[in-house]
């Protein structure tokens, strides 16, 4: 039996998004110094989350872009907040605590003018490892470097999926589902693809496989079902994590994160 990580003291995720809402009502927060002239400021542009690792005190640092001067608030599932305002270069590193279990954090600019929210929420395990963005409607991004081509699988209420992974740089990609083509792309600069696939399935053990010139990688995933479930659960599973959240929409997306390929 697997062992939940997330507990019924955990809210659900439409809970992060009212915490932003409420911040931009407010007004977000002063200005800071070295903030960016008025007119740069005046629109509004989202954070970028680049990684999320372990710290050298045993807690987690959060990095990523935003404008110069921006104002960076992370925000975990229970409501608690942590603030760093962005350098001049429009980077930021937000200390976390060390987490005693998984945890689900959004992360958002604040302005005088209003607040802008990150695309997804950062799933945030013990020590980092497996750590990624959960996108509502597609693949998560995996923000380990070590992710493999299979890093994260993405299913929703109605049976789509989406692939997520990390090989090569600019390498053509082709994902089948229980050996039938499920779709192709190819990977970016710096070795990552995602993409929706092209099929539709049921719950129980599915064989995914991407391939590439550069190698291949191969993974039977045991795809829960989860329809009618409310609120945030996971647990995690053999080579990684399963993490069961609702869309801000109505609904629910179940994500497979794996820190490694199978041998």
């Amino acid at each position: 039996m697997t062992r939940s990580f997330l507990t019924s003291r955990t809210p659900a995720l439409a809970g992060l998004l009212l915490v932003a809402t409420a911040l931009s009502a407010c007004g977000g927060e002063p200005a800071t110094e070295g903030a960016a002239p008025e007119a740069e400021r005046a629109v509004l542009v989202a954070p970028q989350v680049t990684g999320l690792g372990p710290a050298s005190n045993g807690g987690l640092v959060l990095s990523g872009a935003a404008r110069p001067g921006d104002r960076v608030r992370v925000t975990d599932s229970a409501g608690r907040a942590v603030g760093v305002t962005a350098n001049a270069d429009g980077a930021f590193a937000v200390s976390l605590p060390a987490p005693e279990r998984a945890e689900i954090l959004q992360v958002t600019v604040l302005r005088p003018e209003g607040a802008a929210v990150a695309d997804g929420f950062v799933f945030a395990p013990p020590g980092g490892r497996g750590a990624a963005v959960l996108r509502p409607g597609a693949a998560a991004v995996p923000l380990d470097p070590a992710a493999g081509l299979v890093a994260a699988l993405d299913r929703d209420d109605g049976g789509s999926l989406a692939l997520a992974g990390r090989g090569a740089a600019d390498q053509p990609v082709r994902i089948s589902v229980d050996g039938a083509p499920a779709g192709e792309t190819r990977t970016d600069a710096e070795g990552r693809f995602a993409l929706r696939l092209d099929v539709r399935v049921a719950p129980g053990p599915r064989r995914v496989r991407v391939e590439t010139p550069a190698g291949a990688a191969e993974r039977t995933i045991e795809l829960i079902d989860s329809t009618g479930r409310r609120g945030l659960e996971g647990a995690p599973i053999e080579g990684g994590w399963s993490v069961r959240w609702p869309l801000p929409g109505g609904g629910g997306q179940t994500t497979y994160l794996f820190l490694r390929d199978p041998a």
